[in-house]
């Protein structure tokens, strides 16, 4: 299946050979950014949008839905995570048992895969459009604002604030404005690679 989320609110999985659409599960009153994770059977989604109940159900949610069980084109809903905050820009990643999902205002919110459960919020800056990276016992992620943090996890797989490196980027002779980096990192052998508006950069031993 091809899974993605829809300019109408919705995610949709299709059948990649066909096109033939499999199922779909209504989460927002507007376009949905972010791209799904999935695990297993498990998919999961966000958005920051308005919710489809209305202005009481106020912005955002994030969502786990059970692929596996589908009826009348619907997937079942496992849970949902809603506290009128947007989560509308970066998309989540998964890595051993736990959800990372960053908000619009670059706070990143872990949660327990199968529960639910918020086990953390880690504050690492002001704006967010890349998605994290989990890998080697580390957060690498993106601040829009010129910044790329590596954040240790401990044991807990909890941010250790005493062991997280942030780089900030300057802007080059001649060049104008902030040096944004929106990207979404991600690893090959050993290394890291990353963007920013002007550059690519490897990191590596």
């Amino acid at each position: 299946l091809m899974i993605t989320g829809g300019a109408d609110g919705a995610i949709h999985a299709f059948q990649v050979r066909t096109g033939k659409r499999v199922w779909s599960y209504l989460i927002a009153s507007g376009v949905i950014n972010p791209s799904p994770v999935v695990n297993g059977n498990m998919v999961y989604i966000s958005h920051g949008e308005e919710n489809p109940e209305g202005a009481s159900a106020g912005l955002g949610r994030v969502v786990c839905l059970d692929a596996s069980k589908v009826k009348e084109g619907k997937p079942e809903l496992v849970w949902e995570f809603r506290k009128g905050i947007r989560f509308g820009l970066a998309s989540l990643a998964f890595a051993d048992g736990l959800l990372y999902v960053p908000d619009d205002a670059a706070k990143l919110y872990c949660f327990d895969g199968k529960t639910g459960k918020q086990l953390w919020k880690y504050n690492y800056g002001t704006t967010s459009r890349g998605a994290p990276l989990i890998a080697d016992g580390k957060i690498y992620i993106s601040e829009t604002n010129y910044k790329f943090h590596i954040i240790k996890l401990s044991g807990k797989n909890e941010p250790n604030e005493d062991e997280t490196h942030t780089i900030t980027f300057r802007n080059k002779p001649g060049a104008v404005g902030f040096v944004e980096v929106n990207s979404t990192p991600s690893v090959a052998d050993g290394k890291v690679y990353l963007a920013t508006r002007d550059e690519i950069y490897c990191i590596g031993k």
